[in-house]
């Protein structure tokens, strides 16, 4: 989310100025008496800072990840309901079918926990 406000940081104040006939990346207060050029060139400028922490950000978390730090998740983390979470990690090179079995509705995984919890009472 912080990337896209950069971005809109960037892109909306070069809109604006674009639409007061500012000349690309023009500082000069004698085309903008009021300042208001500068403020929105400020503006941009702090859009590009922000992108740029976040690209930082994303590739410190891709280092951290690629050395192996971090908890080791399971094969179904979030407690999926669908099929693609019964897929265990990593996959099987078996085939497919063999060991999902029969699939009776959209949420499989959830079919197979209420019957569990129904074979437990």
């Amino acid at each position: 989310m912080l990337g896209f406000l950069g971005i809109a940081l960037i892109a909306l104040p070069d809109l604006v100025l674009g639409f007061m006939d500012w000349p690309l990346g023009e500082v000069n207060a004698s085309v903008d008496p009021e300042g208001f050029g500068k403020l929105l060139n400020a503006v941009s400028f702090g859009g590009y800072v922000i992108v740029f922490l976040v690209v930082v950000g994303l590739a410190l978390l891709a280092v951290r990840s690629f050395a192996g730090k971090g908890e080791v998740v399971g094969d179904d983390p979030w407690d999926g309901q669908t099929l693609e979470w019964a897929t265990p990690s990593p996959a099987p090179s078996e085939d497919f079918v063999d060991w999902v079995g029969e699939v009776a509705s959209p949420e499989p995984l959830l079919d197979r926990k209420e019957a569990a919890k129904v074979a437990e009472a």
